[in-house]
């Protein structure tokens, strides 16, 4: 049963969302080049906010990292609010194809939150859907670069 949900949720998922920019694409902040890990073979840059009943809201702050594949593979990140320059929080995790399983850490509370998403892609932008045990759901739009 659970799998035909995710099934049906992940067809059912309209692809016009993950080719559509956000509004607020100025939040937009570039990774540093000297940040690159060794084993990235791409960055990301994008926005994240809440998501209420599949539809997401106004982003809520920015988002940027770096990924080894889109479809199986893991990401690092950092995170925070429109109004902050610095992060003030990380992400990272694997990409299993459609699904994604991961953690967020906060830089001001002493915690660490485990989630799953539901991931789609096209060639230059992902949209993910994070759900945790408890809490609303989130969204992260990002354009991605693979590195020649």
């Amino acid at each position: 049963m659970l799998l035909v949900s995710m099934s049906v949720t992940i067809h059912a998922f309209p692809q016009r969302i993950v080719n559509q920019k956000p509004e607020s694409s100025s939040l937009y902040r570039s990774s540093s080049e000297s940040d690159i890990p060794d084993w990235a073979n791409g960055n990301f840059s994008g926005v994240w906010g809440i998501n209420i009943l599949g539809i997401p809201l106004e982003a809520a702050g920015w988002v940027n990292g770096y990924y080894s594949s889109m479809t199986i593979g893991r990401f690092e990140g950092e995170f925070a609010d429109n109004n902050q320059t610095n992060a003030t929080g990380f992400i990272s995790g694997l990409m299993l194809g459609p699904f994604i399983i991961g953690k967020i850490n906060s830089t001001n509370l002493d915690n660490e939150i485990l989630f799953v998403a539901l991931a789609m892609h096209n060639e230059t932008a992902f949209y993910w859907r994070l759900m945790g045990i408890i809490g609303p759901t989130f969204y992260i739009w990002c354009e991605y670069t693979k590195f020649e």
